[in-house]
């Protein structure tokens, strides 16, 4: 098959040849090309100590919910390659026990499918102020209401949780510097609320909950540029009792 998909070829003795075995080509009909893919591939490591880890790696389609992938990465290297079809946005979450989980989000949707998409995903240790940013919860536009792209992600928490049961958590919510100071502290609030109520409609018990909202005040980007600010529009997760 040619690398764009749209030719297949064979070899064959039949009686026309010039020789042995030639080769012969057609073209494929639209719906017998396969689709394109690329390569994604990552290495998985401790954030405090730099080792590399054997990990779990999931890959969903964020669209569908579909999982794609699941793997663990290479013992030694902490490595991983997958392939996925181009023109799709992706979760991508590592997990290994008595670490916090790690999410990816990233498109394929403008990637060359000569050159693979890269990215290494620091894990960080099960500890009393260990955060995580939930990279893959969506809201619409100035709304606290959850997309169905959360759903992903939401789910994931609460199996963190469930399997980490003496846990303590706060959800806290955060905005970019768009808007007054009292409209972003509320909007991030009911953000950070809008995942605590899903997380108790799925039995985690509101004693394990807080949440908060912190609006511009604590940024991690630059508030000057749109992937500033589109960095700073966030959810995090922090332990505040390990209960062990």
């Amino acid at each position: 098959m040619s690398a764009d998909g749209e030719k297949a070829y064979f070899s064959s003795d039949r009686k026309d040849s010039y020789g042995d075995m030639d080769i012969y080509s057609f073209d494929l009909y639209e719906e017998a090309q396969p689709r394109e893919v690329t390569y994604v591939k990552g290495m998985v490591y401790d954030k405090k100590t730099k080792e590399k880890l054997q990990a779990n790696i999931l890959i969903k389609d964020l669209e569908t919910g579909e999982t794609l992938n699941s793997l663990q990465t290479q013992s030694k290297t902490g490595g991983f390659l997958v392939t996925l079809p181009v023109g799709h946005d992706y979760a991508c979450i590592a997990s290994k026990r008595g670490y916090m989980f790690h999410s990816e989000h990233f498109s394929l949707t403008d990637t060359s499918i000569e050159k693979p998409f890269q990215f290494d995903i620091p894990l960080q240790p099960i500890e009393v102020g260990s955060d995580m940013v939930l990279r893959n919860i969506f809201f619409e536009l100035d709304s606290h209401e959850l997309r169905d792209e959360s759903k992903v992600e939401l789910d994931r928490l609460v199996t963190f949780l469930k399997n980490h049961p003496a846990l303590t958590i706060e959800i806290g919510g955060h905005t970019d510097s768009i808007g007054t100071d009292t409209y972003n502290e509320e909007l991030s609030r009911k953000r950070a609320e809008a995942v605590y109520t899903y997380l108790r409609k799925h039995d985690i018990p509101k004693d394990r909950l807080t949440y908060k909202g912190y609006g511009e005040t604590d940024p991690v980007e630059t508030n000057t540029t749109p992937e500033g600010r589109a960095g700073n529009r966030r959810t995090e997760v922090t332990v505040i009792e390990r209960g062990d």
